[in-house]
């Protein structure tokens, strides 16, 4: 079973391709600063999606900063004509320190050379 899935992944690397460098103008904005560090180590492209490579340092509980639970939302907003546009939003998993992969984008053109805003907060109450 191991080894199908090993192959499997290796098969669809090869279809997909490696994600490919991509040097994207990014501000950072993180409501939860006083919990959690976070830092965009990289930025790239994959499948025409466009990915930031994020390091999460946490320094306490995010319950400390006002969240109801250890998930964190992001939004990737730019501005088209002066006008804020949602590119993509998403919640991440935030109870120890790590890596993760966020999706900036789900479309490299939306993008074109403009400056993304990444802010972070508290996932909303269910």
């Amino acid at each position: 079973m191991k080894k199908s899935i090993v192959c499997s992944a290796i098969l669809l690397a090869f279809a997909h391709g490696p994600a490919q460098a991509f040097s994207v103008p990014l501000r950072v904005s993180n409501a939860l600063s006083a919990c959690v560090n976070i830092h965009i180590t990289d930025t790239s492209i994959h499948n025409n999606m466009v990915l930031a490579s994020t390091t999460f340092q946490l320094n306490k509980s995010i319950a400390e900063c006002g969240c109801r639970s250890a998930l964190v939302g992001y939004d990737s907003m730019t501005s088209v004509n002066t006008a804020a546009q949602v590119l993509q939003k998403g919640l991440i998993g935030v109870s120890r320190s790590g890596n993760k992969t966020l999706v900036l984008a789900s479309e490299q053109t939306l993008i074109a050379d403009r400056e993304i805003l990444l802010q972070f907060h508290c996932a909303p109450d269910l």
